[in-house]
């Protein structure tokens, strides 16, 4: 089963700050194997001062994958003003801003994220203010889908599941053995008859 929430963690000093001055928002996500993320407000303009946290997890035997339809958010150089992070398998994969075709930023473009893993998080991240030499800029945000895809646990290089045979099946494998052969308890070796 799919499990996806939102969840904001905050030092208690940044949280009284984003009381005070911010806005945090969190919307619940359906669980199930695929769905939909948007930035907050999203078609409108996104709001100053949020952070934004989904942790994505799908059933094991299955990996995250990500696809972004519509990004777009304030451009900087190293994406140090509003930014899009993604990370999955204890690793960051990227911290994301700006609009295809920008200067500046660094726009996630047709690219799908993929985890190695069940598991993946998306951090949204504001600054106080969204404008250019003077003049607010009203952006929109970003709109993801994300799905469970089925992970070919016999195609990993760290060395052979099975003995004999490995045959991936939806959300696991199964092996068996060549003929003259008689698969073991274990369900991973096989015996001469």
């Amino acid at each position: 089963m799919l499990h996806v929430h939102c969840v904001h963690r905050f030092p208690l000093l940044l949280l009284w700050g984003s009381l005070l001055f911010g806005v945090v928002s969190s919307s619940p996500t359906p669980r199930k194997l695929f769905g939909e993320i948007t930035s907050p407000n999203y078609p409108k303009p996104y709001p100053n001062n949020n952070i934004s946290t989904w942790d994505i997890t799908v059933p094991k035997g299955f990996v995250v994958k990500l696809d972004f339809w519509e990004f777009d958010l304030q451009p900087s150089e190293s994406c140090l003003s509003d930014y899009v992070k993604i990370t999955a398998d204890k690793k960051d994969l990227g911290r994301y801003c700006g609009q295809l075709g920008s200067a500046t930023g660094n726009h996630p473009g047709i690219r799908a994220f993929v985890s190695k893993g069940n598991w993946m998080r998306l951090m949204f991240h504001s600054d106080f203010s969204n404008e250019e030499n003077g003049t607010l800029i009203p952006y929109k945000g970003f709109l993801a889908y994300y799905q469970a895809v089925d992970l070919d646990e016999c195609a990993h290089d760290e060395g052979p599941l099975c003995q004999h045979l490995c045959h991936n099946s939806v959300g696991g494998y199964i092996c068996s053995c060549r003929p003259g052969y008689q698969l073991q308890s274990d369900h991973h070796s096989c015996r001469g008859e």
